[in-house]
C-alpha cells in the first residue's frame, strides 16, 4: 500500500508542522482504502465486477439465500444503525464466506464513517498551522539561510503539503460520504429483495434511510467548518 508523503521544505518551523500530518495521512489511506478493498472483495465473493452496484450484489446473495419454498435464510436488521444480515438457517459454505464478506465490507464502512472526522480535524488542524506561516515564508526560509532555487524550492514544497493536506482531507470527506450512500443502497436493497423480516417494515428501513441521510448532513457540515 503507497501512502501520500509531505516533502521536506528545509524549514525547520514549517517542516515540524508538518510531520504531524504524517499519522492522520496514512490512517486517512486506510480507512479509505480498507473500504474499498472490502467492498471490492463482497463483489468479487457474489461473482461480480467491481464496478457492480451494492444492489446487485445483493440480489445475487439473495438468490442464494432463499430456498425451494421461497423462505429467506437470513434477514436483515439493524445494529447501532448499520445494516446487518443474521442467519435464520443453516447455511452452505460459500453462502457463509458471502456472509461473512458482506460482514467485513459493513465493519469497515462502520470504521470509516466512526473514524473519518476525527482523522480529517487532524490533517485539517496541520493545513490551518501551515497556513498561517504562509506570509512569512520568505522571511522565515531567508533566516535558514535559503536564497535564489533553495529559497524557491522550499515555496514550491511549501505548496505541494498544502495541497496534499487539503487533497486528502476532502478524499476522505467524499469517502464518508460514499460509505453513508452505501448503507443506504444496502438497506433499500435488502428491503427489495425480501431480506427484512415482518418486524422490520418498510417504515423501520425508511427511518434508516434518515438516520443515514441525517448522518451525512451532518458531518458535511461539521467538516465544511472545519477547513479553510
Amino acid at each position: 500500500r503507497e501512502y501520500v508523503t509531505l516533502r521536506h521544505t528545509g524549514i525547520k518551523v514549517l517542516d515540524e508542522a508538518f510531520k504531524q500530518a504524517s499519522g492522520p495521512l496514512k490512517e486517512a489511506t486506510d480507512l479509505r482504502e480498507d473500504a474499498q478493498s472490502s467492498t471490492a472483495s463482497f463483489k468479487d465473493q457474489c461473482g461480480l465486477p467491481s464496478v457492480a452496484k451494492l444492489k446487485q450484489c445483493i440480489q445475487s446473495l439473495a438468490t442464494r439465500l432463499q430456498s425451494s419454498d421461497g423462505a429467506m435464510g437470513a434477514t436483515m436488521v439493524l445494529r447501532e444503525g448499520y445494516p446487518s444480515l443474521e442467519p435464520l438457517v443453516s447455511l452452505s459454505e460459500m453462502t457463509r464466506k458471502l456472509l461473512a464478506a458482506y460482514d467485513s465490507m459493513i465493519a469497515s464502512q462502520k470504521h470509516l464513517i466512526e473514524n473519518a472526522d476525527g482523522v480529517q480535524e487532524r490533517i485539517d488542524q496541520v493545513h490551518r498551522e501551515g497556513m498561517d506561516f504562509h506570509e512569512d515564508l520568505s522571511r522565515l526560509g531567508e533566516k535558514e539561510g535559503l536564497k535564489g532555487r533553495k529559497l524557491n524550492k522550499a515555496v514550491e514544497s511549501f505548496t505541494w503539503n498544502i495541497t496534499v493536506l487539503k487533497g486528502q482531507s476532502d478524499l476522505l470527506r467524499g469517502a464518508k460520504m460514499d460509505s453513508l450512500d452505501a448503507l443506504r443502497q444496502l438497506a433499500l436493497a435488502c428491503e427489495a429483495c425480501g431480506l427484512t423480516s415482518s418486524c422490520n417494515s418498510s417504515s423501520s428501513f425508511s427511518n434508516a434511510e434518515l438516520h443515514f441521510s441525517t448522518s451525512g448532513r451532518r458531518s458535511s457540515t461539521h467538516n465544511n467548518n472545519g477547513r479553510i
